[in-house]
Protein backbone atom coordinates (compact mmCIF):
# COMPACT_ATOMS: atom_id res chain seq x y z
CA UNK A 1 0.00 0.00 0.00
CA UNK A 2 1.31 3.72 -0.60
CA UNK A 3 2.08 5.47 2.22
CA UNK A 4 -0.39 8.07 2.73
CA UNK A 5 -1.27 11.76 3.79
CA UNK A 6 -4.19 13.14 4.38
CA UNK A 7 -4.44 16.93 4.53
CA UNK A 8 -7.48 17.60 6.93
CA UNK A 9 -9.33 20.48 6.26
CA UNK A 10 -11.57 22.17 9.37
CA UNK A 11 -15.42 20.91 8.85
CA UNK A 12 -14.81 18.96 5.96
CA UNK A 13 -15.53 15.57 7.67
CA UNK A 14 -12.35 15.08 8.56
CA UNK A 15 -13.55 13.31 11.89
CA UNK A 16 -15.04 11.04 10.78
CA UNK A 17 -12.35 10.34 7.98
CA UNK A 18 -10.05 9.96 11.01
CA UNK A 19 -12.13 7.29 12.65
CA UNK A 20 -12.49 5.25 9.45
CA UNK A 21 -8.62 5.62 8.95
CA UNK A 22 -8.26 3.86 12.65
CA UNK A 23 -10.59 1.23 12.29
CA UNK A 24 -8.62 0.15 9.25
CA UNK A 25 -5.40 0.83 9.81
CA UNK A 26 -4.70 0.56 13.69
CA UNK A 27 -0.93 1.32 14.82
CA UNK A 28 0.00 2.24 11.71
CA UNK A 29 -1.95 5.36 12.06
CA UNK A 30 -0.25 8.36 13.25
CA UNK A 31 -1.67 12.12 13.14
CA UNK A 32 0.10 15.25 13.49
CA UNK A 33 -1.80 18.01 16.36
CA UNK A 34 -0.13 21.68 16.77
CA UNK A 35 0.21 20.85 20.57
CA UNK A 36 0.13 17.49 23.39
CA UNK A 37 -0.83 16.35 25.08
CA UNK A 38 -4.13 16.43 23.87
CA UNK A 39 -7.41 17.73 25.34
CA UNK A 40 -9.87 14.81 26.62
CA UNK A 41 -9.62 11.44 27.11
CA UNK A 42 -6.74 9.46 25.60
CA UNK A 43 -6.39 8.53 22.23
CA UNK A 44 -5.20 5.27 20.98
CA UNK A 45 -3.81 7.18 17.77
CA UNK A 46 -0.20 8.50 18.18
CA UNK A 47 -0.27 11.84 17.87
CA UNK A 48 2.99 13.70 16.69
CA UNK A 49 4.11 17.66 17.04
CA UNK A 50 6.84 17.31 14.57
CA UNK A 51 6.33 14.94 11.13
CA UNK A 52 10.06 15.04 10.20
CA UNK A 53 10.57 11.48 12.28
CA UNK A 54 7.55 10.15 10.36
CA UNK A 55 10.13 10.41 6.99
CA UNK A 56 11.80 7.42 7.52
CA UNK A 57 8.92 5.46 8.88
CA UNK A 58 6.58 5.50 5.74
CA UNK A 59 5.94 2.28 4.93
CA UNK A 60 7.47 0.83 7.80
CA UNK A 61 6.06 1.49 11.05
CA UNK A 62 3.15 3.62 9.48
CA UNK A 63 0.60 3.75 6.47
CA UNK A 64 -0.96 6.79 7.01
CA UNK A 65 -0.54 9.87 8.52
CA UNK A 66 -3.31 13.12 8.40
CA UNK A 67 -4.25 16.09 10.61
CA UNK A 68 -4.77 19.97 10.04
CA UNK A 69 -1.54 20.15 7.98
CA UNK A 70 -0.95 22.53 5.26
CA UNK A 71 0.75 21.83 1.91
CA UNK A 72 3.73 24.27 2.08
CA UNK A 73 3.82 22.43 6.07
CA UNK A 74 5.05 19.51 4.22
CA UNK A 75 8.96 17.71 4.63
CA UNK A 76 9.45 17.45 0.97
CA UNK A 77 9.98 14.11 1.47
CA UNK A 78 6.46 12.95 2.18
CA UNK A 79 5.43 15.52 -0.84
CA UNK A 80 7.82 13.44 -3.17
CA UNK A 81 6.91 10.34 -1.98
CA UNK A 82 3.55 10.18 -0.45
CA UNK A 83 -0.02 10.00 -1.81
CA UNK A 84 -1.38 13.40 -0.75
CA UNK A 85 -5.07 12.82 -0.53
CA UNK A 86 -8.34 15.56 0.98
CA UNK A 87 -11.33 16.31 0.83
CA UNK A 88 -13.07 19.79 0.23
CA UNK A 89 -16.67 21.23 0.93
CA UNK A 90 -18.69 23.28 -0.58
CA UNK A 91 -16.97 26.76 0.57
CA UNK A 92 -19.75 28.68 2.11
CA UNK A 93 -21.81 25.62 3.61
CA UNK A 94 -17.97 25.24 5.80
CA UNK A 95 -17.88 28.32 6.74
CA UNK A 96 -21.31 28.29 8.02
CA UNK A 97 -20.73 25.02 9.57
CA UNK A 98 -17.13 26.56 11.55
CA UNK A 99 -18.89 29.54 12.70
CA UNK A 100 -21.40 27.18 14.32
CA UNK A 101 -18.65 24.90 15.82
CA UNK A 102 -17.30 27.72 17.50
CA UNK A 103 -20.38 28.19 19.99
CA UNK A 104 -18.98 25.02 21.57
CA UNK A 105 -15.64 25.32 21.76
CA UNK A 106 -15.63 28.43 24.38
CA UNK A 107 -11.12 27.96 24.18
CA UNK A 108 -10.56 28.50 20.73
CA UNK A 109 -9.28 32.16 19.97
CA UNK A 110 -11.79 32.55 17.69
CA UNK A 111 -14.93 31.63 19.81
CA UNK A 112 -13.10 34.44 22.19
CA UNK A 113 -12.89 36.89 19.71
CA UNK A 114 -16.48 36.35 18.03
CA UNK A 115 -18.88 35.52 21.34
CA UNK A 116 -21.87 36.57 21.09
CA UNK A 117 -21.83 38.07 17.60
CA UNK A 118 -24.07 37.03 14.64
CA UNK A 119 -22.28 35.81 11.63
CA UNK A 120 -22.40 39.60 9.56
CA UNK A 121 -21.00 40.53 12.81
CA UNK A 122 -18.16 37.57 13.21
CA UNK A 123 -17.13 38.45 9.45
CA UNK A 124 -16.09 42.23 10.66
CA UNK A 125 -13.38 40.40 13.03
CA UNK A 126 -10.19 40.20 10.40
CA UNK A 127 -9.17 37.28 12.40
CA UNK A 128 -12.22 34.82 11.86
CA UNK A 129 -12.51 36.73 8.24
CA UNK A 130 -9.07 35.16 7.50
CA UNK A 131 -10.19 31.84 8.63
CA UNK A 132 -13.47 31.66 6.52
CA UNK A 133 -11.59 33.24 3.48
CA UNK A 134 -10.16 30.95 0.32
CA UNK A 135 -8.79 28.78 3.37
CA UNK A 136 -9.12 25.32 0.96
CA UNK A 137 -7.10 27.10 -1.84
CA UNK A 138 -4.94 28.17 0.41
CA UNK A 139 -4.57 24.99 2.41
CA UNK A 140 -3.78 23.08 -0.41
CA UNK A 141 -2.32 24.44 -2.47
CA UNK A 142 -0.79 27.71 -0.94
CA UNK A 143 -3.46 29.45 -3.13
CA UNK A 144 -5.27 28.97 -6.68
CA UNK A 145 -2.81 30.29 -8.43
CA UNK A 146 -0.36 27.68 -7.65
CA UNK A 147 -2.64 24.35 -8.50
CA UNK A 148 -1.70 24.31 -12.03
CA UNK A 149 1.56 24.54 -11.14
CA UNK A 150 1.09 21.09 -8.23
CA UNK A 151 -1.44 19.55 -10.28
CA UNK A 152 -0.14 19.49 -13.65
CA UNK A 153 3.44 20.34 -13.40
CA UNK A 154 4.99 18.65 -10.46
CA UNK A 155 5.43 14.77 -9.85
CA UNK A 156 3.02 15.25 -6.86
CA UNK A 157 0.50 12.82 -6.30
CA UNK A 158 -2.51 14.16 -5.09
CA UNK A 159 -6.25 13.01 -5.37
CA UNK A 160 -8.99 15.93 -3.76
CA UNK A 161 -12.71 14.69 -2.97
CA UNK A 162 -15.94 16.39 -2.12
CA UNK A 163 -17.50 15.70 1.35
CA UNK A 164 -20.79 15.17 -0.16
CA UNK A 165 -19.44 12.26 -2.60
CA UNK A 166 -17.61 10.40 -0.52
CA UNK A 167 -18.41 7.03 -1.74
CA UNK A 168 -16.92 7.44 -5.11
CA UNK A 169 -13.61 9.27 -3.28
CA UNK A 170 -12.78 5.96 -1.14
CA UNK A 171 -13.01 3.97 -4.63
CA UNK A 172 -10.35 6.18 -5.72
CA UNK A 173 -8.78 6.35 -2.83
CA UNK A 174 -8.25 2.88 -3.11
CA UNK A 175 -7.56 2.02 -7.05
CA UNK A 176 -4.91 5.07 -6.35
CA UNK A 177 -2.98 2.44 -4.19
CA UNK A 178 -4.16 4.07 -0.73
CA UNK A 179 -6.19 2.11 2.09
CA UNK A 180 -9.48 0.49 2.05
CA UNK A 181 -11.90 2.84 4.49
CA UNK A 182 -15.47 2.49 5.37
CA UNK A 183 -17.47 5.19 6.85
CA UNK A 184 -19.44 3.59 9.49
CA UNK A 185 -21.08 6.92 11.13
CA UNK A 186 -21.27 10.57 10.83
CA UNK A 187 -19.40 12.52 13.38
CA UNK A 188 -20.49 15.71 12.91
CA UNK A 189 -19.83 18.00 15.74
CA UNK A 190 -22.12 20.86 15.01
CA UNK A 191 -25.70 21.36 16.00
CA UNK A 192 -28.26 20.33 14.06
CA UNK A 193 -30.13 23.05 13.79
CA UNK A 194 -27.11 25.54 13.71
CA UNK A 195 -28.48 26.69 9.94
CA UNK A 196 -31.80 27.84 11.54
CA UNK A 197 -30.11 29.12 13.82
CA UNK A 198 -28.19 31.38 11.66
CA UNK A 199 -30.61 32.04 9.09
CA UNK A 200 -32.70 33.61 11.67
CA UNK A 201 -29.76 36.24 12.85
CA UNK A 202 -29.97 39.82 11.41
CA UNK A 203 -28.01 40.68 7.90
CA UNK A 204 -27.89 37.02 7.69
CA UNK A 205 -28.35 37.71 3.64
CA UNK A 206 -25.61 40.24 3.56
CA UNK A 207 -23.49 37.59 5.71
CA UNK A 208 -23.97 35.22 3.12
CA UNK A 209 -22.49 37.33 -0.05
CA UNK A 210 -19.75 38.27 1.51
CA UNK A 211 -18.79 35.07 2.18
CA UNK A 212 -19.13 34.51 -1.65
CA UNK A 213 -17.34 37.19 -2.06
CA UNK A 214 -14.15 36.16 0.23
CA UNK A 215 -14.37 32.58 -1.11
CA UNK A 216 -14.24 33.59 -5.00
CA UNK A 217 -11.09 31.15 -5.33
CA UNK A 218 -12.83 28.34 -3.18
CA UNK A 219 -15.57 28.39 -5.23
CA UNK A 220 -14.03 28.56 -8.28
CA UNK A 221 -11.76 25.29 -7.55
CA UNK A 222 -15.14 23.57 -5.92
CA UNK A 223 -16.97 23.98 -9.18
CA UNK A 224 -13.96 22.63 -11.36
CA UNK A 225 -14.51 18.74 -10.99
CA UNK A 226 -17.90 16.94 -10.14
CA UNK A 227 -16.65 14.51 -7.57
CA UNK A 228 -12.56 14.06 -7.54
CA UNK A 229 -9.77 15.28 -8.43
CA UNK A 230 -6.44 13.55 -9.46
CA UNK A 231 -3.04 15.37 -10.29
CA UNK A 232 -1.56 14.44 -13.15
CA UNK A 233 1.16 12.25 -11.70
CA UNK A 234 -1.12 10.14 -10.02
CA UNK A 235 -3.02 9.69 -13.52
CA UNK A 236 -0.01 8.94 -15.30
CA UNK A 237 0.90 5.96 -12.49
CA UNK A 238 -3.08 4.59 -12.44
CA UNK A 239 -4.46 5.40 -15.60
CA UNK A 240 -7.11 2.69 -15.57
CA UNK A 241 -8.59 4.96 -12.48
CA UNK A 242 -8.48 8.32 -14.08
CA UNK A 243 -10.06 6.75 -17.24
CA UNK A 244 -12.50 4.44 -16.04
CA UNK A 245 -13.71 6.90 -13.69
CA UNK A 246 -13.68 9.95 -15.67
CA UNK A 247 -17.19 10.54 -16.38
CA UNK A 248 -18.15 10.39 -12.64
CA UNK A 249 -15.61 12.00 -11.13
CA UNK A 250 -12.40 13.69 -13.17
CA UNK A 251 -11.77 16.79 -14.65
CA UNK A 252 -8.70 18.58 -16.09
CA UNK A 253 -7.42 21.29 -13.04
CA UNK A 254 -7.75 24.14 -15.07
CA UNK A 255 -11.73 23.72 -16.59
Amino acid sequence: MQFTFFLHLPKTAGTTFKLACHRALGPRLCWWVHRLPLPGPPSDILHVTDLQPIVPEMGVRFDMCGGHVQYSMLPAEIRNQALLISLIREPVSRALSFFAYLWDQPQHPLAQKTRGMTLFEALQVPAFRWAVQNQQCRHLFGGLRHRDQILEGSSVKYLIGKTDHLASFLDALEQSGGPRLVIESDENRSRPDYRQILGAQPRYEEALDLLRHLNTEDLEFFHSFPQWLMSAALRNRHPSVSSDEAAAGQSAAGE
